[in-house]
Parts: C-alpha cells; sequence; structure tokens
C-alpha cells in the first residue's frame, strides 16, 4: 500500500510482474500517488498494470490534475458549491445562544 507520495526522477517507477500481478487492487494499493520517471509503468503485463493504474487515485507525468478534478471513482459528484458556508444544509437549525 502506497499513500499520499510521489515517485519521481527514477529509471522506473513501478515494475509488477509474475505472482504479483494477481495482488493488484487487493495487496498492491496506490491512493493520492503520482508517478514521474522514465518509465512510469514495465513489467510482464504492462497493460493489466496500466488499467490498474487508470482506475486507482494515481497520477502520471510531471503534471498534477487542475484543482477540482474529480478522482475517478463513482461515488464522487461534480458540484457547484465551493466553500463550506452553504445556507441550504443548516436550514432551520438555531444557531448561538
Amino acid at each position: 500500500m502506497l499513500f499520499n507520495s510521489q515517485l519521481l526522477n527514477g529509471d522506473t517507477c513501478l515494475r509488477v510482474q509474475g505472482e504479483s500481478e494477481n495482488l493488484l487492487g487487493t495487496g498492491i494499493v496506490f491512493d493520492g500517488v503520482q508517478l514521474d520517471c522514465t518509465t512510469n509503468n514495465e513489467g510482464d503485463n504492462v497493460q493489466a498494470v496500466q488499467d490498474f493504474l487508470d482506475s486507482s487515485n494515481v497520477s502520471e507525468g510531471a503534471s498534477l490534475p487542475p484543482a477540482g478534478t474529480l478522482p475517478a471513482d463513482g461515488f464522487f459528484e461534480q458540484n457547484s458549491t465551493i466553500g463550506a458556508d452553504v445556507d441550504s444544509w443548516k436550514g432551520t437549525w438555531t444557531f448561538g445562544i
């Protein structure tokens, strides 16, 4: 598992091969990871690993996604609200003393 990390400037960021391919998505988990190496992904089945990366919270290359870009996850929905002080959610609740 690798969380909130950057792998930068190496010859190869990631090599998954052999029996390790069976761990994609279970024993191998990336969340909030940026890969930026000469070769980001190499191994026996580059396409299977790339499919895994495409479905994970991973960015590849020197640039980061623009602010407000939704992760590739169906749970998240586009929302026009920015900020936390939105009247509609607090409704008729009483504030103060």
